[in-house]
């Protein structure tokens, strides 16, 4: 029981520390933390790809361009926009219709859930942001570069380098622990 009580410890310091790590990274982001430039730049990298497997020019784009001009506006902020599965206003919910409306009238069942794998969500949808530019050329350039520098060193330091000591699954095991945390505390 003491070592449950300090896993939980252990996790609970991991979302706090993962939250501290991620708003430094969102005030770099925004140029906040110095007069040079080259130093947000190299914290966003640090937070958003290296930490969190979150590419950096997929934050940017989210973020800066979309979420600050219209913040919590649906059809503008992706931050806002949870649907097909989440209603977040009553006029999605009276847009919805049959088994949808069933459905989100007890949507608050599965926030746990959706907390536990916000993480992964915000990475899976950061990939398919960067990957897709890639794709459809609007690609190679020297933030996407840094990008795909930073997303490699993140499998290496969380993944590649705790399998010299531990075996793939508590290694995997505690990833995923270490982003339902984080994704939590988010």
């Amino acid at each position: 029981s003491s070592h449950f009580v300090l896993g939980a410890f252990g996790v609970a310091l991991i979302g706090m520390g993962g939250i501290a790590i991620l708003t430094s990274g969102h005030t770099a982001s925004h140029h906040g933390i110095s007069d040079r430039r080259w130093l947000n730049l190299v914290l966003t990298y640090v937070s958003y790809p290296l930490f969190f497997d979150v590419p950096a020019t997929y934050w940017w784009r989210k973020h800066v361009v979309l979420h600050h001009p219209a913040p919590n506006v649906i059809g503008h902020d992706e931050d806002w926009d949870f649907l097909p599965f989440f209603a977040t206003s009553r006029v999605q919910l009276e847009a919805s219709g049959g088994l949808w409306r069933v459905y989100y009238r007890v949507q608050w069942l599965l926030v746990p859930l959706m907390l536990a794998s916000g993480g992964f969500n915000v990475q899976f949808i950061g990939w398919r942001h960067l990957l897709r530019g890639l794709r459809h050329g609007r690609g190679w350039n020297r933030l996407v570069a840094f990008d795909l520098l930073s997303l490699a060193m993140h499998w290496v330091v969380f993944l590649g380098l705790p399998l010299l000591w531990f075996p793939l699954t508590a290694v995997l095991v505690f990833y995923v622990v270490r982003n339902v945390a984080i994704g939590v505390a988010l």
